[in-house]
Formats: structure tokens, C-alpha cells, sequence
């Protein structure tokens, strides 16, 4: 199967081997699915070697994108996506994160996300290191989309992130990281919008490495919170 699959509904419940006929698939899009709440499982992404773009709109119930699979995943060292460039989430009222899962993610080829009128949402990745010590934990966590603690390769092609009205989150990257592996070098434009929980953006040790951010777009209502009040 070659080029784009749009869901109407139906979860995919394959096996490894039953996805290698999809392995050929570049654009996966769902929109308007009522009943879904998961899209695919680890084992699933793994044979979607060509995936290019995930597009996820307007599911009123799913909860994360690629969920976990304990056992399988205790044989999987990481899951990587070596293609996919592109991840839009808009208007999914349930959705908490992209993947909660044991092993780490990785999309090297990733240039855009964008994430709206997501209010749940917690975090976009975070790897479980309770079962997995050697491997990393958060993007866009505990309230924020990226933990400074993942895999440097993970997200280093990033050119642009879009963020808005999600109101559980409080900021981008966390500062409270020892790894400090994660770059944005690539980064260009950067919106924040409607976030109303939003305390910062970055740690400084990320921000001075920004230097191709050309655009940073926030709301007035984040600007407030992120500037010092004057006395």
C-alpha cells in the first residue's frame, strides 16, 4: 500500500507482521473518528519505516497517539520514526500525550508539530524509567512539551512548533534537567498562543542555542506571564 490512509473510525489492531503491508504508507490522517482512542501501538509504528505526516483532527476521545505495549516494548531498545517530518493534533478534547510508553522515541526527520485546542494535554512524549533506567524521560511535560532529559537526535531537525490553547501546560522545555541534550538549532518559528498556564518557554541553556529562531509569536495573555512585572 503506497501514499495516504485517512481513518474512518476504526483503530488499526495488526500484528508486526500483518503492518508490513502498510509499510510503504508516507501520509496517515484521521479526522471526525468519535470511537477512537488510541491510533497505533509500538509495534505498529515500527513497521511505518516511510511515514512522513501524521494529522489528527476533530476525535473527541483519544487519549494518545501511539499507545504502549509492556511486554513487546521489554524487547524494543527505541522507537524510531525515521521519516516522519510533520504531526498536526487540533481539536482533540481527550488527548494527553503522543506516546507514554517504555522505550525512547525518536523522530530525526521532524520539522513541524503543531498542537491546538488540546486542553488535556500533559506531555507529548514521556519514557516510563521506572522499567527502563538507561533511557530518557519527557517533550512538552508534566505540564510542558519537552523534557531537556530526551534523546539529543530526537527532535533536532525542528524548523517550527505550534502551541495553542492547550491550558495545562506551563512550558516548553523544562529547566530542571542534568542531561542538557536537547537542541532546537534548527528551530525558526516558535507560537505560542492561548496558553494560559504558561510560565516559560525555555531554559537559558536551550534558548542561547536558538540561532534561527526568526519568529516567536505568543498571545498577550502568555507575554504577561512570561515578562517581569516593573515595581
Amino acid at each position: 500500500m503506497e501514499g495516504q490512509l485517512n481513518a474512518d473510525g476504526h483503530t488499526l489492531k495488526k500484528t508486526h507482521q500483518e503492518v508490513l503491508d502498510f509499510n510503504n504508507l508516507k501520509s496517515f490522517k484521521v479526522h471526525n473518528c468519535c470511537s477512537l482512542r488510541q491510533i497505533f501501538t509500538s509495534s505498529i509504528i515500527l513497521g511505518l519505516a516511510q511515514l512522513k505526516e501524521i494529522e489528527v483532527k476533530n476525535c473527541a476521545l483519544i487519549e494518545e497517539i501511539i499507545s504502549k505495549e509492556e511486554e513487546k516494548e521489554a524487547n524494543i531498545e527505541k522507537i524510531r520514526v525515521p521519516q516522519l517530518n510533520s504531526i498536526i493534533f487540533e481539536s482533540l478534547p481527550n488527548l494527553i500525550s503522543f506516546y507514554l510508553g517504555m522505550n525512547t522515541l525518536e523522530c530525526p526527520a521532524l520539522k513541524a508539530i503543531t498542537v491546538a485546542k488540546c486542553p488535556q494535554i500533559q506531555t507529548f512524549v514521556f519514557t516510563d524509567t521506572k522499567h527502563r533506567f538507561d533511557h530518557i524521560v519527557p517533550l512538552l511535560s508534566e505540564k510542558l512539551i519537552w523534557d531537556n532529559q530526551l534523546h539529543g537526535d530526537s527532535f533536532s531537525k525542528l524548523k517550527e512548533v505550534r502551541v495553542e490553547f492547550c491550558k495545562k501546560l506551563m512550558t516548553i522545555v523544562a529547566s530542571n534537567s542534568t542531561q542538557g541534550l536537547l537542541t532546537f538549532y534548527d528551530l525558526e518559528t516558535l507560537t505560542v498562543n492561548n496558553c494560559w498556564n504558561m510560565k516559560s518557554l525555555f531554559p537559558v541553556s536551550i534558548a542561547i542555542g536558538l540561532l534561527q529562531l526568526k519568529e516567536l509569536i505568543c498571545s498577550l495573555a502568555v507575554w504577561r506571564k512570561l515578562l517581569p512585572r516593573r515595581k
